[in-house]
């Protein structure tokens, strides 16, 4: 089945139905049939230019296309009754939605300053045209191979009877605007890292910094999120990578921090303080007892971020060999509930190192050969400084 097909059986349908409150399932909107056209006046004078046409649209759609013929004689346009003027492909099933993930996920992302789609393009009777101007944003085409570069038309039917309800169907449908992950990930880390500034500059996402890019590399191999700056948010999910302006609602913050005292949204201050360890070899209940709230500077090879918890965030406490929901972990420690919301998380990488009222992760936590030592403590911004 289909990606977005299953997508929308187990998760678009059920909303819509909730939205709506359809009392059958038989009146939830769906998509029936997507319309690919290519109108090509050329081909009245030179009749080899449909191949090209039809050859783009094979490759675009994976299905043959239709000669499209003139239904009557246009003096003036010196056309001709039944004179071909261009391509049509008519797709459903399987076939409609392969193209429209590859549409929303790859193609649309491709457009050069690419601002959206135009929400007022419906019929008011639930289906929606959309005009694409270059053939290229489509991976399948080859620059090199391509004799001209021609727009189509991309009209999507669906069984909406207003535009409200088709409107709900295909922001709910489609995948995130973005990039596609796979080739960033297998490219040389200089030419990515240049690649996605520049792309979330176009996004309207500037100032990135080191510790920025590093994180948005570790998500195009490992999937999950980052903040970035401006309120910004990156998500890679599916295989595509996307940049959204965050909720301010939301109250989540996330920021980078170095050694020293670092105010936090979540009104508590960060202080991180660097100690020189002396050979403890034989004592490890020692520093597992004084150093539960410190973290091995030899393992932080990247600027840590502080950030606020989020939904799905799983963290792995040191020693444990397992890996836990941070709502487990909170009440497995009798952290208070108020506080759960404002604990104040340290990550590396894009892995979590330390969670407060949990302590250091696995593989961050100071052991027997650590002669560095990152001591974190937290307080309130009216307060004095305490461990965690």
């Amino acid at each position: 089945m289909a990606r977005l097909k299953e997508k929308y059986t187990a998760e678009v349908a059920p909303a819509l139905m909730k939205q709506f409150g359809y009392k059958s399932v038989m009146q939830i909107p769906k998509i029936d049939k997507v319309v690919v056209n290519v109108g090509c006046g050329e081909a009245r004078e030179n009749s080899k230019v449909l191949e090209n046409v039809v050859s783009d649209l094979s490759q675009i759609t994976g299905q043959k296309p239709v000669i499209t013929r003139a239904r009557k004689s246009i003096a003036n346009f010196k056309l001709r009754e039944d004179m071909p003027i261009g391509a049509k492909v008519t797709l459903r099933g399987d076939k409609m939605w392969e193209f429209l993930d590859r549409l929303f996920n790859v193609a649309l992302p491709r457009v050069r300053d690419f601002q959206g789609i135009n929400p007022n393009s419906f019929d008011g009777r639930g289906n929606y045209a959309l005009g694409i101007k270059e053939q290229l944003i489509f991976p399948e085409i080859e620059y090199d191979k391509i004799d001209k570069i021609r727009g189509m038309d991309v009209v999507i039917c669906t069984t909406a009877h207003t535009d409200e309800e088709a409107r709900a169907l295909l922001e709910r449908c489609r995948g995130p605007w973005g990039l596609e992950a796979a080739p960033l990930a297998q490219a040389h880390p200089a030419l990515s890292s240049r690649a996605l500034r520049l792309w979330c500059e176009g996004q309207g996402c500037t100032s990135l910094e080191k510790v920025h890019v590093e994180a948005l590399l570790h998500c195009l191999g490992a999937g999950g999120e980052a903040d970035l700056p401006g309120g910004f948010r990156a998500c890679c999910s599916q295989g595509v990578l996307s940049v959204q302006r965050g909720d301010p609602s939301a109250g989540g913050f996330s920021l980078a921090v170095g050694l020293g005292e670092t105010p936090l949204p979540c009104g508590k201050v960060l202080l991180l303080e660097e100690k020189i360890l002396e050979n403890q070899e034989g004592k490890p209940k020692i520093h597992n007892l004084l150093f539960k709230n410190a973290l091995d500077c030899a393992i932080i090879t990247t600027t840590l971020v502080a950030r606020s918890r989020r939904a799905g965030d799983r963290f792995s406490p040191a020693g444990r060999g397992v890996s836990k929901g941070l709502k487990q972990l909170f009440q497995e420690n009798r952290v208070p509930v108020p506080q759960r919301g404002r604990a104040v998380l340290l990550e590396c990488g894009g892995r979590l190192a330390f969670c407060e009222g949990v302590g250091p992760a696995e593989g961050f936590q100071v052991t027997e050969r650590t002669r560095r030592a990152l001591v974190v403590r937290l307080r309130e911004a009216e307060e004095g400084p305490t461990a965690l």
